[in-house]
C-alpha cells in the first residue's frame, strides 16, 4: 500500500475571513481551534469543561499517537468557549455544545454547506487550516522547531510534510543573494 501524497492546500486570507465571519458558533469554534491552535479535527472536538483551563487559556487533549499535549487557545476561541462553558454538559465538548449536536459528522456537514454557500473551493478541508497555520508560522519565524512544537510532532519529517510549497518566484531573490563568487572572471 502506497503512502498518500502530501496535500499542499492552504486557505487564503479571504477564505478564512469569510469562513470565520459567516459560520455558526459551533463550527466557528471548530475552525478557530484548527486554525489558531493548529489542532486536528478530533483534537478540537475534545476541548470541553473537563480539560480546558480558563485561567491559562489552554486545553489538554489526546493527540495522535496517544500522547497528551497542553495546547494554547487563542483569545478569540476563548471568547466562544466562555459562552459554551455556560451551556456545556459534563463530557460534552464546547464545539458540540455550541452546535447543539453531539455527532462529530455534523460539523463536517456544516463545513461543507458553508463552503458551498459562500463559494469557497470544494477541496479545502478543515484539516487544511492546520496546514495553513503551519505554513504561516514558518513564514513568520523561519524556525522549523517552532512549527514542529506548534503541531505537536515528534518527527521533523511530519512537520515538513505540512508546509505548503513556496512560490518559485519568491525563491529567485534568495537564489541570487546566496550565489557564491567563483573567483574567476568571465570574459
Amino acid at each position: 500500500m502506497r503512502k498518500p501524497r502530501a496535500r499542499e492546500t492552504v486557505a487564503t486570507t479571504d477564505e478564512l475571513e469569510k469562513l470565520i465571519t459567516l459560520s455558526k458558533p459551533g463550527l466557528k469554534l471548530q475552525i478557530l481551534l484548527c486554525l489558531d491552535s493548529a489542532m486536528r479535527y478530533s483534537e478540537a472536538l475534545q476541548v470541553g469543561p473537563l480539560n480546558y483551563n480558563p485561567e491559562k487559556h489552554t486545553a489538554v487533549v489526546t493527540i495522535k499517537g496517544g500522547r497528551t499535549a497542553e495546547i494554547p487557545i487563542s483569545d478569540r476561541a476563548a471568547n466562544l468557549i466562555a459562552f459554551a462553558q455556560q451551556i456545556a454538559q459534563p463530557g460534552q465538548s464546547f464545539v458540540q455544545a455550541l452546535s447543539g449536536c453531539n455527532h462529530p459528522r455534523t460539523i463536517g456537514t456544516q463545513w461543507s454547506r458553508l463552503k458551498r454557500q459562500i463559494g469557497i473551493r470544494r477541496d479545502l478541508h478543515i484539516h487544511d487550516l492546520r496546514r495553513t497555520t503551519a505554513t504561516r508560522a514558518y513564514l513568520l519565524t523561519k524556525d522549523l522547531r517552532i512549527v514542529q512544537q506548534l503541531l505537536n510532532h515528534e518527527a521533523m519529517s511530519s512537520t515538513l510534510a505540512y508546509l505548503a510549497p513556496t512560490d518559485p518566484q519568491k525563491l529567485r531573490p534568495l537564489i541570487e543573494a546566496i550565489q557564491m563568487p567563483t573567483g574567476r572572471r568571465v570574459q
